[in-house]
């Protein structure tokens, strides 16, 4: 069994992948509680941490790299020795580092990139990708 957790913005594109592979289950952190209030960031993790102990998962798949949540969530299935692979969608391009680049130097030297590492497999959707996930190191 998989999971893959996403910070809500990739709910519809990867729907499809969900629906087609069975005992494939979703992980949206962002979910909302029956008050309509959005969850906080401490509540999310509690909630991905307990998701992640009620199944038996050979894998988690993170969709993206900047939410918080998303690193969080690679870093309970690391500490669970769960496999985790890591999709950035882009977020790793020269433009995107460039958008906020200062809060993001800080989160890859800090964090993200000993993420990315760990990652069992880093999917790259064009070669573009690949070569710009490759510069970071």
């Amino acid at each position: 069994m998989a999971t893959t957790v996403f910070d809500g913005r990739y709910d519809c594109r990867h729907r499809w992948y969900a629906l087609a592979v069975p005992n494939f289950n979703i992980v949206s952190p962002n979910v909302r509680l029956t008050t309509g209030r959005l969850i906080s960031f401490w509540e999310q993790v509690k909630s991905v941490e307990k998701y992640l102990d009620q199944e038996s998962f050979d894998m988690v798949h993170v969709h993206g790299i900047w939410s918080p949540i998303l690193a969080v969530a690679a870093c309970i299935a690391n500490a669970k020795a769960i496999p985790y692979v890591v999709s950035p969608h882009g977020c790793l391009e020269p433009w995107a580092l460039a958008h906020r680049s200062l809060k993001k130097q800080i989160a890859l030297a800090a964090y993200q990139r000993p993420i990315l590492k760990h990652a069992s497999m880093l999917v790259a959707t064009a070669n573009q990708e690949f070569e710009s996930i490759k510069a970071i190191g």
